[in-house]
């Protein structure tokens, strides 16, 4: 546990010290909110652009509520199977809010590369 940050519930993972099976199950991400809570892997004291990526996911339920995952859901099965050339990950427009208000790089060429890696 490591308090409260901005408007999320922040708690971070020692990858060192988790169980194996969490490991796997934590490979694909840095960061994960759910709701209010935000749990990531770092350290939160840090200019961390996890956490603040994952923060703008928090003020984003706020604003939607019971509604924001369910519009991420369709938007990602929208992505999935409406534009095959795209990742339904990161071209979810929830994530690119995310990306660009932290100023992470919004790169549609890396977006490629990952679903031609998937596909390969």
């Amino acid at each position: 546990w490591n308090g409260v940050h901005g408007d999320g519930l922040v708690y971070t993972v020692c990858q060192e010290k988790s169980p194996s099976w969490l490991k796997s199950l934590w490979k694909p991400w840095s960061g994960q909110a759910i709701g209010n809570v935000v749990v990531i892997n770092g350290d939160p004291t840090k200019k961390n652009a996890t956490l603040e990526h994952e923060l703008v996911h928090v003020r984003q339920v706020m604003r939607l509520g019971v509604f924001q995952p369910i519009i991420y859901g369709a938007a990602y099965l929208g992505i999935k199977f409406g534009c095959e050339a795209s990742d339904p990950y990161y071209s979810n427009p929830f994530e690119v809010d995310a990306r660009r208000a932290v100023g992470q790089v919004v790169d549609m060429e890396g977006a490629l590369k990952k679903l031609k890696e998937k596909k390969a």
